[in-house]
């Protein structure tokens, strides 16, 4: 009866932690969301010591969005590839689902770690589940070769996006600098304009 009673008093322990972690989460949460409302214009406001961090969030911006990954930006080899790779990866996953039982064979917990074998006809791998790593295995080299090909695309168009933003650099931070000021000039705002100031 002892054993019950400290059983139920951990459970109740665990429960309140639990319910008092959450508690805290979504009060913390809510704090933050009214801090972010109520102070928006002040923390959205472009300052002039920031601009070199924002000169680097707006070269990763146009660097993640300088090449979108397209159909037809590969060739018809390429293409092949893709599906092949597709569909042995879609046929291996069939087949070890619903072969499981010429794949793989059974080994219980308790049964002696001795008589244990790896592969083999009596294994844990049978020949087809080895079949079926090794097509899977070539389905991977043939994704692998698409990224490659997507990385060397990419490459391409980070390198023009970067020549370009060099030469727009001095522009993009005369503009961001006037922009600060004019955040300056208009700072702080009327009580009751809970106006938000335009980052870009």
């Amino acid at each position: 009866a002892e054993s019950e009673a400290w059983d139920r008093y951990a459970s109740l322990m665990l429960n309140f932690t639990v319910v008092s972690a959450l508690m805290q989460q979504l009060v913390a949460a809510w704090c933050i969301q009214d801090a972010l409302e109520s102070r928006n214009a002040e923390v959205t406001r472009p300052l002039q010591k920031n601009i070199q961090l924002d000169w680097i969030d707006f070269c990763r911006n146009e660097s993640d969005s300088c090449w979108t990954v397209r159909w037809r930006d590969f060739g018809c080899f390429l293409k092949f590839i893709f599906i092949f790779g597709l569909t042995l990866e879609v046929f291996v996953a069939q087949m070890f689902y619903w072969g499981s039982g010429s794949c793989f064979g059974e080994f219980a917990v308790s049964d002696d770690i001795d008589t244990l074998v790896f592969v083999g006809s009596d294994g844990l791998l049978k020949m087809p589940a080895l079949m079926g790593l090794g097509l899977s295995m070539l389905g991977f080299v043939c994704y692998w070769i698409i990224g490659k090909r997507v990385g060397m695309l990419r490459r391409v168009a980070e390198r023009d996006t970067s020549e370009r933003l060099q030469a727009y650099e001095s522009i993009w931070k005369e503009a961001r600098l006037r922009l600060c000021l004019q955040a300056e000039k208009a700072w702080p705002p009327p009580r009751s304009q809970g106006g938000h100031i335009p980052m870009e």
